[in-house]
């Protein structure tokens, strides 16, 4: 299961800063723990807290080169007894997910996890539709949930979609690494963008909603 993502390399010390997928950072990073970057195995040899997140040495990455390399790897690990393996994933086996509504409608595949800020709490499901179009679902228990057909294919299933998340002037995504095709297209990005963040923080304040 993913534990942490690996933001970079940080100090003299050949740490590197991981950003926290787990609430029991003291033993997935104890020293001596066994860990993936990206599939590839790697001990632990000394964790320490650090505003937020945890500065990591990895017997992978003895100097700053080899630190440098390991940005962006997504750390896993196996589970452990407590952890809810049932409701355990990692966020990269959500991409290629047919996203549907209440009634089985088609909505359009996850194709990519946009990170947000630490502080927000949750993160943003590209989801793009068959016309090419895309639009963006927060990743929260409020708003969607695994549904498993009689096929056994998993779906990832809208809650209560919100209204405006749809919205078709928002259809038009420009991702942040591809150029924009026209300003108009930056702007329903933006809408796009401010109409997820909207509707999680709504789901959170409401008296069905909670920390998830």
């Amino acid at each position: 299961m993913e534990v942490g993502r690996v933001v970079k390399p940080h100090g003299l010390r050949v740490e590197v800063v991981v950003e926290l997928r787990t609430d029991r950072p003291e033993v997935r990073f104890a020293a001596g723990a066994a860990v993936w970057l990206d599939g590839v195995e790697a001990t632990v040899t000394d964790a320490r807290p650090h505003q937020g997140r945890w500065l990591v040495r990895f017997d992978a990455a003895p100097g700053r080169e080899a630190a440098e390399a390991l940005r962006g790897r997504i750390v896993t690990a196996p589970v452990l007894e407590g952890d809810d393996a049932a409701d355990a994933y990692w966020n990269h086996e959500l991409v290629g997910l047919v996203v549907v509504d209440e009634v089985g409608t088609d909505l359009g595949d996850v194709v990519a996890i946009v990170e947000m800020p630490k502080a927000a709490g949750y993160d943003l499901l590209e989801v793009r539709r068959a016309d090419g179009t895309s639009w963006f679902l927060p990743d929260v228990d409020e708003l969607c949930e695994f549904v498993e057909t009689e096929d056994g294919d998993l779906l990832l299933q809208v809650i209560d979609l919100p209204p405006g998340l749809l919205d078709p002037d928002a259809a038009a995504v420009v991702r942040p690494d591809e150029p924009a095709p026209a300003a108009d297209a930056a702007d329903a990005a933006d809408a796009a963008a401010d109409a997820a963040v909207d509707a999680a923080d709504a789901a959170a304040a409401s008296p069905d909603g909670g920390d998830g």
